[in-house]
């Protein structure tokens, strides 16, 4: 199946760029604003939250929600939490019980800077803060958005500030040279403005899937599947839980904080499905092919600890194959929908593609 136009990957390219600076900003001034913090604990925090990646499940919830015309800062709350919860998993997953590893985007994991109690404190302490910032999405409706903050258009056309792989105050950030726009206002840490109900039921999303059922329950079936031989079954409960389940909630919270509901809440819940079926296979096969520079990770990790993967189960063509086949059903599933959203296509394109 045919890709996203040439047009709508330019802007999918700067959503990215300015998503990520906007989603950059208000991790570091709201984590920073956040009171009773001990230092320790904040300084691990910071350090992990800190360390960047590509912040796709707070964009993917801030391209549904916005895209279909959600609008104040709660949106950009319930994005960031996303962030926090995925880095309190990263943070676990490197631990000495469970992966092991040495190097997260780009630098020595957490337990290895802070020790192992307090990183499992920080991980605990960003999972928990995740649902404090999702819950504190609402608010009285129809709050304005902040100044300076680009949303979701139909057609951007704009370029952005670069990305920044760390969470710089906003105070300091430039102005990008290229679209000559100042450095916008700091986050404000208050004021919301989406209706309650909706915020609770993304609640309820959101905990379905980072819960025993889910991302928990994943990464517990991924440990136990380790040096035994498993089904292609198997390994799809396994990333289904694992990956899979919060990626789909990033756009299954998106869809409802929009007010999205019935076939079209559906629909783009299968399209998160897909994407988080493609997003692991793409992983897993660029753990056989990618290098450490450009991943940010240790690649060659889940051969050696005898992991359940795709290119483990089915073999690396097999595997390129069925991530082709999860983009086809994510494309169908974008196209599909009553309110276009055309940068849901070229999000796909973009997972499928990506070498990092």
């Amino acid at each position: 199946m045919a890709g996203a136009s040439r047009e709508a990957a330019s802007d999918l390219g700067i959503f990215l760029r300015e998503g990520k600076a906007r989603v950059d900003r208000a991790l570091g001034d709201w984590l920073a604003a956040e009171p009773g913090i001990p230092d320790g604990l904040r300084a691990a925090m910071t350090y992990s939250v800190a360390a960047g990646g590509k912040r796709i499940r707070p964009l993917l919830c801030l391209l549904v929600a916005e895209g279909l015309g959600a609008v104040g800062e709660g949106v950009l709350r319930a994005a960031c939490a996303f962030e926090l919860l995925h880095t309190y998993s990263l943070i676990h997953d490197d631990l000495p019980a469970l992966d092991n590893d040495d190097l997260r985007r780009g630098r020595p994991t957490s337990h290895k800077v802070f020790g192992e109690a307090t990183a499992i404190l920080a991980g605990d302490a960003l999972q928990t803060l995740a649902f404090a910032w999702l819950a504190g999405a609402a608010g009285s409706p129809g709050s304005p958005s902040r100044p300076g903050s680009p949303s979701v258009p139909s057609s951007p056309s704009s370029p952005s500030s670069p990305s920044s792989p760390s969470i710089p105050s906003s105070q300091s950030r430039p102005g990008s040279p290229s679209s000559g726009r100042s450095a916008p206002a700091p986050v404000p840490h208050s004021g919301s403005g989406l209706p309650s109900e909706r915020v609770l039921e993304a609640v309820r999303v959101f905990a379905a899937a980072t819960g025993p059922a889910g991302m928990v329950g994943g990464q517990l079936l991924d440990l136990a599947a380790a040096g035994r031989a498993v089904t292609l079954d198997d390994l799809r409960a396994i990333h289904r839980g694992k990956t899979g389940a919060l990626l789909a909630a990033a756009v299954e919270v998106g869809a409802v904080l929009a007010g999205a509901a019935g076939p079209e809440r559906a629909r783009l819940r299968l399209y998160g499905e897909e994407l988080g079926l493609l997003f692991q296979i793409v992983d897993d096969i660029l753990d056989v092919v990618g290098e450490a520079e450009a991943l940010g990770k240790t690649p060659g990790k889940d051969a050696r600890q005898g992991k359940a993967t795709y290119p483990a189960v089915v073999g690396l063509d097999e595997a390129r194959r069925l991530a082709r086949e999860a983009h086809a059903r994510a494309v169908a599933a974008a196209r599909g929908l009553p309110r276009p959203l055309p940068l849901l296509v070229a999000m796909a394109d973009y997972l499928l593609t990506r070498t990092s």
